[in-house]
């Protein structure tokens, strides 16, 4: 009797995430889409900030990288945010999936974000052009649903949705 009403509320609650704002990025031709009352900024990299400050995805693209691995590393060698991402250290394997008909590489690990040390996933989309990078990074772990939520909502021209 646990086991419904926990896929019941597992269901409902994702089902109540809801996703309002979205980013298309000009390299790739990607798209996602952010949680609902996120404050979004754009500069050379797009980041969508939670409320309360306890999470952010930052979203960017690179050219010339040949593994997800080096894409996320790029953001810590690149100075990507000013010199703020340091130390990325993926732990596990890489997950190959397909999101919306994109290949997609996911990686999870810990990096020191303006010297403090936090958790991060990360999603690598490259589907015959530079890759996109999605990179969020929960204080505490806050917000990891709606991130997850940001991640698969990733679509482009050739995900057929």
């Amino acid at each position: 009797m646990v086991k419904p009403l926990l896929i019941a509320l597992v269901v409902f609650s994702l089902g109540s995430i809801s996703l309002a704002d979205s980013h298309t990025d000009e390299k790739t031709g990607f798209t996602i889409r952010f949680p609902d009352n996120w404050k979004i900024e754009e500069a050379d990299a797009v980041i969508a900030s939670a409320p309360d400050h306890l999470g952010s995805i930052l979203v960017i693209s690179f050219k010339d990288t040949e593994n997800a691995a080096e894409a996320v590393h790029r953001l810590d060698r690149d100075d990507v945010m000013g010199n703020q991402i340091k130390s990325i250290r993926p732990s596990g394997p890489v997950v190959s999936k397909a999101i919306n008909g994109l290949p997609a590489k996911l990686l999870s690990g810990t990096a020191n974000v303006a010297n403090v040390k936090v958790p991060f996933i990360a999603a690598v989309i490259q589907d015959k052009g530079p890759p996109f990078v999605v990179f969020c990074f929960p204080a505490n772990n806050a917000h990891q649903q709606k991130m997850l939520a940001s991640i698969n909502s990733i679509r482009g021209k050739s995900s057929g949705k």
